[in-house]
């Protein structure tokens, strides 16, 4: 008769210590969730930067357009051009070319930043959205014990109160045989 307290006690312990980890899950979750929004935070501004590095890009394709069409411009009229002014618009326009040039390699070097820190961006994210569901499935498992430890403890309570009852009944017809087996004028 002693198992159904301790049966009970250790129904009580189990129900305890799963809702403790159940309680520590969700924290955990809740930390999970704030660190995919942190990293959802950091791909769009990742994206906002692709974004910009593929207007400069465009932007300095049509600047190579327009200066190569200036060049071929002076290239066409160099014959009626003197020969210091052509020299010296044919350097300027050849700078002019190579400066697009050099903006041109930023912006693809810009974009390729931009990709890179993308990739790592969705990467991250790919792996919180992984511990977050490891997460759930494990805050799940925690739950459904917690509430099978309920469930027995619950099972376990009547049986308890049964025993608690014929216990106490126990001692009453026990104190009822020694107080009609004493005199009633003596002492105890």
């Amino acid at each position: 008769m002693v198992v159904v307290p301790m049966l009970l006690q250790q129904r009580t312990e189990e129900l305890d210590q799963a809702t403790r980890s159940a309680s520590l899950m969700a924290q955990q979750q809740l930390q999970k969730v704030e660190g995919v929004e942190l990293a959802e935070t950091s791909a769009n501004t990742t994206w906002s930067k692709l974004q910009v590095a593929l207007k400069d890009k465009a932007a300095a394709k049509e600047s190579e357009q327009a200066l190569a069409a200036v060049l071929k411009a002076l290239q066409e009229s160099e014959q009626a051009a003197l020969s210091d002014q052509y020299f010296t618009v044919s350097k300027r326009v050849h700078e002019a070319v190579e400066l697009a040039h050099n903006r041109l390699a930023a912006a693809l070097a810009q974009i390729d930043e931009a990709k890179i820190s993308q990739i790592s961006s969705l990467e991250r994210l790919k792996e919180a959205y992984r511990e977050l569901e490891q997460r759930k499935e494990l805050l799940k498992i925690a739950t459904e014990k917690a509430n099978k430890a309920q469930e027995e403890k619950l099972d376990v309570e009547p049986e308890l109160k049964k025993w608690r009852t014929k216990l106490e009944q126990r001692r009453k017809a026990n104190d009822a045989v020694k107080a009609s087996s004493s005199p009633l004028g003596s002492p105890q």
